[in-house]
């Protein structure tokens, strides 16, 4: 962390000669990280993530391995190649829609449209479904690390934000860590990627009811 901050330094946001006046909830002390921790309102952004990213970092990391199983390496590459392309398509077009609209039905959307995706996968090893499945799970890819702190901006204080997105982040990869040797042991187990994709589709519509259950009520 810096040792100062910028309004110790006596540097304030554009076109101020002096701090702006606190107001509000500005002036109540920073919640601890005990506190933080044992209410809803963190769980209810750091939970549904948790899960989302557990599926999709263990998904992209077997991806290579699923599409070869279905078709040459060269092909396979270029899907990979999509996926990128398509995560930038996502993450760039919600930026241009995300400050007019409720972040927790924007991620209720993402979780679900990766989840439609993997469930597309389970149907079979038809090229077409393969591409369509692929794409439009690239197509979350992006968001889904980047929508949990922009919920937590709106919904947590400013003098707690930097603590809540540190404790959500840390939540959010423990738990993601686990996702590529648990979807490689079920693949094992069960001899194909069919019942790790439906189980982790199932994961992700759990997640997307969550992160709208967990919608705070009005202040």
């Amino acid at each position: 962390t810096l040792g100062k901050t910028p309004q110790q330094m006596g540097l304030y946001p554009d076109g101020l000669d002096a701090a702006p006046a606190k107001h509000g909830d500005d002036t109540l002390p920073t919640a601890s990280k005990r506190a933080l921790l044992a209410g809803w309102p963190l769980w209810s952004v750091a939970l549904p993530f948790a899960m989302a990213l557990f599926v999709q970092v263990g998904m992209m990391t077997h991806q290579f391995r699923f599409l070869t199983l279905n078709m040459g390496e060269s092909q396979a590459a270029l899907i990979m190649a999509l996926s990128g392309i398509m995560a930038v398509i996502g993450r760039v077009g919600t930026g241009f829609i995300v400050d007019r609209v409720d972040r927790r039905l924007v991620a209720c959307i993402n979780f679900s449209l990766q989840g439609a995706a993997l469930a597309l996968l389970t149907l079979g090893s038809d090229p077409a479904l393969i591409w369509a499945g692929w794409l439009l799970f690239g197509l979350g890819v992006g968001n889904q690390v980047t929508l949990s702190g922009l919920i937590v901006q709106v919904e947590f204080s400013r003098r707690d934000f930097a603590r809540a997105i540190a404790l959500v982040v840390a939540i959010t990869q423990a738990t993601y860590a686990f996702g590529p040797g648990s979807i490689g042991v079920l693949a094992q187990w069960s001899g194909s990627y069919t019942l790790p994709l439906m189980i982790t589709a199932v994961i992700l519509a759990a997640a997307a009811i969550l992160i709208m259950v967990g919608r705070p009520g009005p202040r």
